[in-house]
């Protein structure tokens, strides 16, 4: 019986987390699984402020092929999720143009070119090129995207970068 109500829980859950159209009712769902003690409640993020958290509560969010990818609509929603990044996770913007910045969340995970492909052509969709038809999207780790110091919010610089060509799609 225990294990039944178990088994049960769990396909509540399942649909829920597929039935979702937002980050922030997943971040509920998470909630209510550490509230549960069905996963950790490792809190890494206390140093991060709460302007940031909020921040990027209302960024664009998309499940692509298993892997969440956030986009900012503004330069501080830009700003707190290149804060909230790890290390390890994708950073897109477009070469050469203002956009929204883009993470790929990879959880040390090898992301597929699907991925990258989607997540570029939603971030050049996401800028002043959306009209073009061969926009170059840079793509880096989060390690390598450096905030210039008293430099103004979403101004960055970034090495260690590859490009790829895409058409605008807004997915």
């Amino acid at each position: 019986k225990e294990t039944q109500s178990e088994i049960d829980y769990a396909k509540r859950i399942e649909y829920s987390i597929l039935s979702q159209d937002s980050i922030l009712g997943l971040e509920e769902i998470e909630r209510e699984l550490k509230l549960q003690n069905v996963i950790k409640n490792a809190d890494n993020n206390k140093s991060k402020s709460n302007k940031n958290v909020s921040a990027t509560k209302n960024c664009l969010t998309y499940i692509i092929d298993g892997f969440i990818v956030k986009v900012g609509k503004n330069n501080l929603q830009n700003e707190a999720l290149l804060d909230e990044a790890s290390r390890t996770d994708l950073w897109l913007h477009v070469k050469d143009y203002h956009s929204s910045f883009v993470i790929i969340k990879t959880e040390n995970k090898p992301v597929p070119d699907s991925v990258i492909l989607t997540s570029s052509e939603i971030c050049a969709y996401r800028s002043e090129a959306q009209n073009g038809s061969k926009v170059q999207v840079d793509y880096t780790l989060k390690k390598f995207v450096k905030k210039p110091p008293k430099s103004r919010p979403g101004s960055v610089i970034y090495t260690d970068y590859s490009t790829i060509i895409v058409t605008p799609n807004s997915h």
